[in-house]
């Protein structure tokens, strides 16, 4: 019940955020800064849920490790950077509760700003944050959410038109190399740009070759050859092994379904961020179908890199494919419904709903 505590707080927080900023009214970032810090305050207060337990051995590791030997026998998805913000957050304070506060930093301030920057309906992108397993996945896959939080930032930094674009490229691909540095799956921003921010063919070139992708790694031994660039060492058995919910697919779909009913004149109305954040929505919603139907172990994580682009165009899109205030509102209730369904289902298959605390909050930091 912790997590429906702490989704409801930020919600009503969202709310007061949104009003403030709708009326442009003074002292609207203390709501910001108080949604930011709750959350990485949970986060931090945890001791257990999924791969906590890891996260923890992990960092509790550093205690016999030294600088120089941290890059020994360094291979290409060893996520070096991520074992040296481990390595000298450990230094800091040997309190792990600490190491997952400031990790979670590095994941949920830039995804809110981010939300905040280009979302069309901050209240709605952050419900579906909470509700569509986005936080919720931070806590579990820690390594990936900091990867996120980076691109992020890099993303933001790369839609600024403001900037000149030789800067823009520079930020955006220094992140990108950060990024891998900390998650090797990164490397899949690494093309972004080359979608481009208009609705052109070479989108369409980008998607096929992800689907193609997906289709040839269907094949088991193909599987196992791409697990191996990506520095995780699987066999065939394991590269069919995992599932994906077709209710989650399903939710992917939605705002791939969603663009169709927009217009060739709005599509072209729209800003270059809007563009964007659909073309990584219809990245995340292809990555998710070659989960289902190709590798889930290896695929099944990928629509998460993209999914801050869903979480920002959902609005945008509501607004264009339905044009009466009337039918928007009642898509929109339509949407906070099913989202708060998905969230309850969510967590009770993960055991989040019962009298047990599954996270082990402990709000006692004491080294």
């Amino acid at each position: 019940m912790s997590y429906i505590i702490i989704s409801l707080i930020t919600i009503v927080l969202s709310i007061i955020y949104q009003q403030f900023k709708n009326n442009k009214g003074n002292g609207k970032r203390i709501f910001l800064f108080l949604i930011c810090f709750l959350l990485c305050f949970f986060a931090g207060s945890r001791s257990s849920y999924n791969d906590t337990f890891w996260y923890k051995s992990f960092f509790n590791d550093m205690q016999s490790v030294s600088l120089s030997n941290l890059f020994e026998n360094v291979t290409l998805g060893d996520n070096v950077l991520f074992s040296l913000w481990t390595f000298f957050v450990y230094k800091i304070t040997p309190n792990y509760h600490w190491y997952f506060f400031l990790s979670s930093i590095l994941f949920v301030v830039p995804f809110v700003l981010y939300l905040e920057k280009y979302s069309r309906n901050f209240l709605f992108s952050m419900f579906i944050f909470l509700t569509f397993d986005i936080y919720l996945f931070s806590l579990a896959a820690m390594k990936q959410a900091i990867a996120m939080g980076i691109m992020a930032m890099g993303l933001s930094y790369f839609m600024n038109q403001h900037k000149k674009a030789y800067k823009r490229y520079f930020i955006y691909y220094l992140c990108c190399l950060i990024s891998v540095g900390v998650h090797i799956y990164s490397v899949v921003y690494l093309f972004i740009p080359f979608l481009g921010v208009k609705d052109n063919k070479r989108t369409i070139i980008f998607y096929l070759i992800i689907l193609s992708v997906g289709i040839i790694g269907n094949l088991s031994s193909v599987g196992v050859f791409l697990s191996g660039l990506l520095g995780r060492e699987l066999n065939e058995e394991l590269v069919q092994q995992g599932s994906v919910s077709i209710l989650r697919l399903l939710v992917f779909l939605v705002p791939l379904v969603l663009s169709f009913f927009v217009t060739k004149e709005d599509k072209q109305s729209f800003k270059a961020n809007d563009l964007l954040n659909i073309k990584l929505s219809n990245l995340s919603s292809i990555c998710m179908t070659m989960a289902l139907f190709a590798s889930p172990i290896l695929f099944g994580r990928l629509p998460y890199f993209f999914i801050i682009g869903m979480t920002a165009c959902y609005p945008t899109l509501i607004v264009k494919a339905f044009k009466t205030v009337s039918t928007q509102k009642i898509i929109y209730m339509i949407a906070v419904i099913l989202f708060a369904v998905f969230g309850i289902i969510t967590l009770y298959q993960y055991g989040a709903l019962g009298a047990t605390d599954v996270f082990g909050l402990q709000f006692d930091w004491r080294v």
